[in-house]
């Protein structure tokens, strides 16, 4: 048994080994032949499993003698469910020191290429960069931006981060990929629901329904998705920035 990119052996030990973290493989001479879904099922078939632990480092809290283990609140390489990517891919910027919203903008813009260069995402990253201060999900010190008291509501799920792609659209295009025709409700349910990257846009004051319409158009609009009898169908790939 071993994690399923992107978790590691940390995310077993704190989360138990599940359909979505782990993974079993079959090895010959040192080289996998083969590799399955980690169900208690295929678990129960295989007897007992043999892994070797990567080595991490335990951050914990102690409260009244008892050691809590503590979840990381952002993982590299990865946006998790919960909020919106862009705030996520804000945080990650901060996170990695004292920084200005111009650097945060370049991070986003020019490091994770997850939204197009223009002066309306420029200006949309500002607004929204504006809010999560004045939320206290970060604060100005000596006139640089540095985290808040509040923490971003992170899920579980994790998706990697694709440089050059909007991950709202890619994970869009994916679930169009891998399903087949899909309605804008089975849609709605995974983008707003389930993963809850798609909100209600306090800078714009748009809705989360509304963005979904945005985002559809845009992919029926450019080419990379058709709709037919309300169900939207992969066509071709996102093109990166």
């Amino acid at each position: 048994m071993r994690p399923k990119a992107p978790y590691t052996w940390e995310d077993l030990e704190l989360e138990g080994a599940n359909f979505n973290n782990a993974e079993i493989v079959e090895t010959w001479n040192g080289e996998v032949v083969g590799v399955l879904p980690f169900t208690p099922f295929i678990e129960k078939l295989c007897g007992r499993l043999k892994y070797e632990k990567g080595i991490y480092q335990d951050t914990v809290l102690f409260v009244e003698d008892r050691e809590l283990p503590l979840e990381k609140e952002i993982y590299e390489d990865v946006f998790r469910s919960g909020c919106s990517p862009f705030k996520q891919a804000i945080v990650m910027a901060v996170s990695k020191g004292a920084v200005t919203v111009s650097d945060i903008i370049k991070y986003v813009l020019e490091d994770l290429k997850i939204l197009k260069k223009t002066q309306s995402n420029i200006q949309w990253l500002r607004k929204t960069i504006g809010w999560m201060t004045k939320e206290d999900y970060l604060v100005y010190v000596d006139g640089v931006l540095k985290l808040g008291i509040r923490r971003l509501p992170l899920g579980s799920y994790r998706v990697p981060i694709r440089a050059g792609y909007n991950p709202i659209l890619y994970e869009i295009m994916e679930m169009m990929k891998l399903r087949g025709a899909v309605s804008k409700s089975l849609i709605a349910s995974y983008m707003i629901t389930n993963l809850n990257w798609i909100e209600n846009d306090p800078v714009t004051n748009s809705s989360a329904r509304d963005q979904l319409d945005h985002y559809l158009r845009y992919l029926v609009r450019n080419g990379y998705a058709t709709v037919a009898n309300g169900k939207f169908s992969f066509v071709r790939p996102l093109e990166p920035y």
